[in-house]
């Protein structure tokens, strides 16, 4: 059975094949595991290998010393490490185990506090930058960004008393009903202090950054933005369209929504005679990412939220990776621990969050009910990375649906012009089939598009019908799947033919 150190390294273990001569080659790995969730260094076993070498009887226990003296001698505040003889496949081995530190950040002494502080990512070291340092701090103090008093702003009680109305008001909008509506209590300038909102110095109401960004009140050094693109592909190399979202958070949640929900395909399904729009991507997933994405980023980042929407993915980036103490585990069991706290009661409050540690259980649960693959969360030192995956219809039909592009400009044209059919005898078809099931709207322009001229390719239905073409390739797929339509002939200069056997004039 192999033993549990030999498991590979990880963000709380590393191996080195020996003791090296300078110290601090091990030192930044023992300040990083102080910094973080603590972790384990192990001393005679090659990293890669995992082959036991093992550490010279005779000098085992001057090395354990020599490695205690070292870490408390050269980090700063001082780290006592627990250090251990292990015998694995008969040859010795040290065992270096560094707890969690209550007091960050820990930094190399000879370094100083910005040179010498380091975090582990994924099974590396790497030195932390200013705004991780910073968050170390507050975290020591078991303080939070968001509540940190913005200098130089101050509120009158007019305006918090405006500001708590404003905020209730949009409560009481995302209620869905009346009774939900009459639960929703009146925000109050106590209510905001005791969330670490607001403060009052000398007789003056002082906001907090985060409610400044809750209130889009300028702070020197603070970015907040949601920018949202589209690209055509699967990466960045071909740009579509985008729109960058500024002003109060919450809004910036709503616009960057709605962004999603215009640009992605829409379908229908009937339920008797009552038709619903079903989108390819779980409403209420998108929602709860993108504003998963703005309450737990960190503010002390110099960048901006990312919602980009490519043809297989809708990918949504976080600044400033997980919060202290948070794993994918965790969080894909509903773990919860907030990086903005102010900011997460106020968006709670408003009924924008579900509740804690919902929303990526919930975002899992969506996808998986709507047999979409499983999202995907990437993490980084400095990102978070959450990306859903469109419908497989849009794949298949990408390979299938090759009529949707006209050719280049560069492609010589048939009589001048796109390669047509004849005009037919024009049938009208008024969206029943004779199985007695209904069609959509756009089902039916596109069926009786087609049918006075096979020869129409997708692009061109598109811009007849005012859609995008990514939801009429939709469309087309859907009623060739139903064998409404047929397509016959090649890709480029094929023609659509209408199955007028399913269909009632």
């Amino acid at each position: 059975m192999t033993d549990k150190l030999l498991l590979g390294e990880s963000v709380n273990v590393e191996y080195k094949e020996s003791v090296p001569e300078k110290s601090i080659k091990y030192m930044k790995t023992v300040v990083a595991f102080a910094n973080g969730k603590g972790g384990t260094l192990v001393f005679g076993v090659e990293d890669g290998t995992m082959k036991v070498v093992g550490i010279d009887k005779e000098e085992l226990f001057t090395t354990m010393d020599a490695i205690s003296n070292a870490i408390i001698d050269s980090c700063e505040p001082m780290i006592t490490p627990n250090i251990y003889v292990r015998n694995i496949e008969d040859k010795y081995v040290l065992v270096v185990e560094v707890a969690s530190g209550t007091q960050t950040p820990y930094c190399i002494k000879s370094l100083g506090i910005e040179k010498g502080t380091y975090i582990r990512v994924g099974g590396t070291t790497r030195l932390a930058e200013m705004h991780m340092i910073q968050e170390l701090i507050l975290q020591k103090t078991n303080r939070y960004y968001d509540n940190v008093p913005a200098r130089g702003k101050t509120l009158t009680e007019k305006e918090v008393e405006q500001a708590c109305r404003e905020f209730t008001e949009y409560a009481k909008e995302n209620c869905d009903t009346e009774e939900e509506k009459n639960k929703i209590r009146p925000l109050t300038k106590n209510k905001l202090q005791e969330w670490g909102l607001l403060h009052e110095f000398d007789g003056e109401l002082v906001p907090s950054i985060g409610l400044c960004l809750l209130l889009d009140i300028p702070v020197n050094g603070i970015r907040s933005m949601v920018r949202c693109a589209i690209f055509r592909g699967t990466d960045r190399a071909i740009f579509l369209d985008s729109k960058d979202y500024e002003g109060r958070l919450y809004k910036q949640i709503d616009d960057a929504y709605d962004f999603v929900v215009r640009n992605i395909r829409v379908g229908a399904e009937f339920v008797g005679i009552q038709r619903k729009d079903v989108y390819e991507l779980p409403l209420g997933s998108i929602r709860e990412a993108i504003c998963n994405a703005v309450c737990h980023r960190s503010y002390l980042e110099d960048d901006d939220v990312k919602v980009a929407l490519y043809d297989d993915r809708l990918e949504i980036t976080s600044p400033g990776g997980l919060y202290n103490g948070v794993t994918l585990e965790k969080i894909r069991d509903g773990f919860s621990k907030t990086r903005n706290r102010g900011i997460a009661n106020m968006l709670s409050y408003m009924r924008v969050i579900e509740s804690w540690g919902s929303g990526i259980p919930r975002i899992l649960r969506e996808c998986k009910e709507r047999g979409l693959p499983e999202p995907s969360v990437g993490v980084s030192e400095d990102y978070v990375i959450v990306q859903l995956f469109r419908d497989d219809y849009y794949e298949n039909s990408k390979a299938s649906d090759k009529t949707s592009d006209n050719p280049p400009e560069t492609t010589q044209k048939l009589s001048g012009t796109t390669q047509n059919y004849p005009e037919t005898t024009r049938k009208i078809f008024k969206g029943k089939m004779k199985d007695g099931s209904l069609l959509g709207e756009y089902e039916v322009k596109i069926i009786n598009l087609v049918s006075s001229n096979h020869g129409i390719t997708q692009k061109e239905v598109a811009s007849k019908l005012g859609i995008d073409v990514n939801l009429t390739k939709y469309y087309f797929k859907k009623l060739k799947d139903g064998k409404v339509l047929e397509h016959q002939g090649a890709s480029k200069n094929g023609k659509w033919i209408v199955n007028e056997e399913l269909l009632v004039e």
